[in-house]
């Protein structure tokens, strides 16, 4: 009986990657209906967070945890951490869909406040114009001194070296591209490349995440950019140039991953055809981090301030409603910025560290996330 219900997941997982949302769901079920143990529970309870049948989930995984042996302790943590962020989730969406969610600003060209009227002044004053149609990739790098919330005290990372890298990869993909480094006034770059273009902004290290976006968005509305815009985090390389992908047919890319329903967008890749569409797509994406970061339970949820980090990804997924493929479509319209959702396995690649370089030489641009993988990029 185990043995046919763990065949019948595994039917299901393929199926819900093939867009076969309706026939996975069905497949899941009839397996939950041959064993009702924690494995087969916790199991329908993810196909039902990617349905956003939040409620149901949550008593799914309520009863996998009441169920689950007390040697798999560590399984017991991952599914209580999902059965956390599924309340997080129903709890924000009741919000937004009761009325009391963010409200989007009316005039997007506008600077947001004083803060963004200097920093775009800053911006304007220290980059020249781009070439006309001339792309830039833009990284965003504050050197953080505190402890992190996800890496271990031997886990360290050089971060001016892992932003060396990336710079080199980015020049190396579209050699014709400018590759523009936004920063604080203080963190030290001394040993960049000549060719690499830094520029200062007055943003709070402790508030990385936000003051990241909120960067992107002062810098596209400075008027230097002239074409393309590729936003990426410090720890990803380009194997490709992305202006191809850039001939008309959408504003803004960004890359999702089917693996992870709370988040499916991964900010680390974010393709904008102009920079007027970035400074409208970012208005949108700051307000609703905003209103996410005011809610209490949303701390309570992370013990930290979510400006600093998972704020970003849990404001672009509720900018889509976690609509995301393979159940929804990959084209979507917001605030009159059209929007396409590209697969992270192509645009965004996570790498393993057990992955050989031929898999991810392959894709068009590569993660490296986590201290360990971070320790592969090389210039």
């Amino acid at each position: 009986m185990q043995d046919e219900a763990s065949m019948l997941i595994m039917q299901a997982d393929n199926r819900f990657v093939a867009g076969d949302t309706a026939a996975a769901c069905e497949i899941i079920n009839r397996a939950h209906l041959i064993s009702s143990g924690w494995k087969a529970k916790t199991h329908w309870a993810l196909f039902l967070l990617r349905q956003k049948e939040y409620a149901a989930a949550i008593k799914l995984l309520d009863e996998a945890l009441a169920l689950t042996p007390p040697q798999e302790k560590r399984a017991m943590i991952n599914w209580l951490d999902i059965r956390n962020d599924a309340m997080l989730i129903m709890h924000l969406r009741m919000r937004m869909t009761a009325g009391t969610g963010p409200v989007l600003r009316d005039d997007q060209s506008k600077p947001r406040d004083m803060w963004e009227t200097t920093a775009v002044a800053d911006i304007a004053a220290q980059l020249e114009d781009g070439a006309p149609g001339q792309m830039d990739i833009v990284f965003f790098h504050v050197a953080w001194k505190g402890q992190h919330p996800f890496l271990k005290a031997d886990d360290a990372v050089d971060y001016r070296k892992i932003l060396i890298a990336a710079c080199t990869a980015a020049h190396r993909a579209s050699p014709t591209a400018r590759i523009v480094i936004l920063t604080d006034k203080t963190s030290e770059l001394a040993e960049l490349p000549d060719w690499v273009h830094l520029v200062r902004v007055d943003v709070l290290a402790q508030e990385m995440m936000f003051s990241r976006l909120r960067a992107y968005r002062a810098l596209s509305l400075s008027r230097r950019l002239k074409g393309p815009v590729l936003f990426l985090d410090t720890d990803i390389c380009l194997n490709r140039d992305f202006a191809p992908l850039l001939n008309g047919a959408f504003d803004i890319g960004l890359t999702y991953r089917v693996d992870t329903w709370h988040m499916p967008l991964n900010e680390g890749v974010i393709i904008a055809l102009n920079a007027e569409r970035a400074a409208a797509f970012f208005d949108m994406d700051l307000d609703i981090y905003e209103w996410i970061a005011s809610h209490e339970f949303v701390a309570q949820r992370y013990g930290f301030n979510v400006k600093m980090w998972r704020g970003g990804q849990l404001s672009l997924g509720a900018l889509i409603d976690w609509n995301f493929p393979p159940a929804a479509p990959a084209d979507l319209v917001m605030g009159g910025v059209r929007c396409r959702m590209l697969p992270c396995d192509d645009f965004n690649y996570n790498v393993k560290i057990t992955d050989d370089p031929a898999t991810f030489a392959t894709k068009w641009a590569v993660h490296f996330k986590g201290a360990q993988t971070k320790k592969l990029m090389t210039p």
